[in-house]
């Protein structure tokens, strides 16, 4: 069995969305100077992904990266999994197959805990304790406002909204498209869809209002019909919306 080898694996990316505020964008390289310029994001578009084809030489399977004979296709997936480590101590660059090795090698070697902050290196004893610190001190909060003022943020909406009130620098969201503006990547992202994007709307029979999804559409819909098709759990209060029931679920039971 011949094997040649692959120098480079092209991805075809489409609807790409950025998770951090819902906007399309059209590739990966747009996708990373979007992340750098907007959420101020250090992206690196390297993946580290390469292939390397194992052997089959008179009928016996031969791992490419170190020619050992294995007596079967699970044998040779399990040994080539030792030559796979993605998961590197920061410390002594030592690699690891899981980030549970990883901690254990932290705790016993290094004497680490393993759950640190990225911004004070304060160590924590597990990942809940990590999150609790993070929360709580503003000086580790990941957004920074970049007017220049020394605050920080916990959230990304949070930031945006400090930016209008305190430096009256208010975010706009124009369509790739058409050029119509929005002040909110939501309303972009519903107009995106709604108008210029190939995927499947909801629309609404009475007036024609489209959303992205059934449930929503379903929810919209109890506005004209006046039906009320969530019951709260605890008592026999029925709503018309999931969100409204919830809300009442949590502030009377």
């Amino acid at each position: 069995m011949a094997f040649k080898q692959i120098a480079m694996v092209r991805v075809d990316c489409t609807d790409l969305k950025c998770r951090v505020c819902l906007i399309p964008v059209q590739d990966i390289k747009a996708m990373i100077m979007h992340l750098q310029s907007t959420h101020d994001m250090n992206v690196s578009a390297d993946s580290g992904i390469t292939i390397v084809p194992n052997k089959y030489v008179n009928d016996k399977l031969v791992c490419g990266y170190c020619d050992k004979n294995l007596p079967g296709f699970l044998q040779l997936m399990s040994h080539v999994k030792t030559h796979y480590r993605p998961v590197i101590c920061d410390l002594c660059a030592k690699p690891f197959l899981t980030k549970y090795g990883l901690l254990f090698h932290m705790k016993t070697k290094h004497h680490k805990k393993g759950y640190s902050c990225p911004k004070c290196k304060q160590e924590f004893e597990n990942k809940k304790a990590k999150k609790e610190h993070q929360n709580n001190s503003r000086q580790c909060w990941p957004y920074s406002c970049p007017q220049k003022c020394d605050d920080r943020f916990l959230t990304w909406k949070s930031r945006q909204q400090h930016m209008a009130d305190v430096h009256a620098v208010v975010k706009t969201y124009p369509c790739t498209v058409c050029a119509e503006v929005f002040t909110t990547s939501r309303r972009y992202f519903v107009h995106y869809q709604s108008q210029h994007s190939s995927n499947e709307m909801f629309a609404c029979k009475f007036c024609g209002r489209k959303w992205l999804t059934a449930k929503r559409l379903q929810e919209h819909m109890a506005s004209h019909t006046k039906e009320k098709n969530y019951k709260c759990p605890k008592c026999d209060n029925c709503f018309s919306y999931d969100k409204t029931m919830k809300r009442h679920l949590a502030s009377h039971h």
